[in-house]
């Protein structure tokens, strides 16, 4: 697809890598 190359598909790759951090600390300190 178009959107993975150039600037946006830069910072979507970017804001996926930030979720999955996010959503990975989140889960892991429900404990």
């Amino acid at each position: 697809m178009a959107f993975d190359e150039g600037p946006i598909g830069k910072f979507l790759e970017i804001f996926r890598t930030a979720v999955s951090l996010v959503t990975g600390s989140e889960a892991g300190r429900s404990n």
